[in-house]
């Protein structure tokens, strides 16, 4: 629970607003209102968790805001195995000596050096994907 005020104090700038998310979760726990419908219930395992906010969350707004916003993150583990592979190639079998807080500020040292000579790097070009917000098609209808 403390994760998630933690977010909701992240998200949500205004203390009411803080607090009114707090009040809907409880809510959606007890599936109150909207939520204790039964297609509402049936929806959960057909669409993915972002869409069904924006369909059923609209009674409880700040509680929807939340929600999109967390579920709307992508996940990956591509860093992770990143690290891990850079940490693999420090601590070896001929390195195995190395102490663990030696370790770490080696591969923060390795994974930063990297990081810089490819910003560096003339041809380098963030890769941007565009974010779009769907107000051209309302504008357009």
């Amino acid at each position: 629970m403390r994760g998630f005020q933690n977010i909701v104090e992240k998200l949500l700038p205004d203390v009411e607003d803080q607090v009114k998310a707090i009040e809907q979760l409880t809510k959606y726990k007890n599936l109150e209102g909207e939520f204790g419908r039964p297609f509402v219930k049936a929806s959960v395992k057909k669409l993915p968790g972002w869409k069904w906010w924006v369909e059923f969350g609209s009674e409880w707004p700040e509680l929807q805001s939340v929600a999109q916003k967390v579920l709307s993150q992508i996940s990956c583990a591509s860093m992770c195995e990143r690290n891990w592979s850079t940490y693999n190639f420090i601590h070896n079998k001929k390195r195995n000596c190395l102490r663990p807080d030696k370790v770490n500020n080696l591969v923060e040292v390795f994974s930063n050096l990297r990081l810089i000579s490819k910003v560096n790097n003339i041809e380098y070009e963030e890769q941007m994907v565009a974010w779009d917000s769907g107000e051209e098609e309302l504008e357009e209808e």
